[in-house]
């Protein structure tokens, strides 16, 4: 069980660096899901200039249902991020449970990340 967020998908990260502080950034995450817990919880991430993470908004997905099933997930977030420096978004997760698979039945995991100029 954990009540603190952790970084499940290393490899679904999406790194971007807006030409101008108006641009808005569109986030696009998609995974299938598979486990034996109960309930799970995800999170969109961001890095600014290469610091600390820090969590966009509230929770994006949170799923309870029966154990052993697959979930499949698509998360879109907006953000305005009023800078020019590097951001890195990733997701992360917290179970009710022990394992939480990522790119269940040999789906994809994807992140996407797409500036929209104001």
């Amino acid at each position: 069980t954990s009540s603190v967020f952790g970084d499940l998908s290393s490899t679904c990260i999406g790194t971007i660096t807006p030409t101008a502080t108006s641009s808005k950034i569109l986030i696009t995450f998609s995974t299938c899901t598979y486990g034996p817990v109960n309930s799970w919880t995800m999170a969109l991430f961001k890095s600014v200039g290469g610091g600390g993470y820090s969590q966009l908004a509230a929770d994006f997905a949170e799923i309870e249902g029966a154990s052993n099933s697959v979930s499949g997930t698509l998360i879109q977030y907006l953000d305005s991020p009023s800078t020019t420096s590097e951001l890195i978004y990733r997701p992360y997760w917290k179970t009710s449970g022990s394992t939480l698979t990522i790119q269940q039945s040999s789906t994809q995991a994807a992140l996407q990340v797409w500036e929209i100029l104001a």
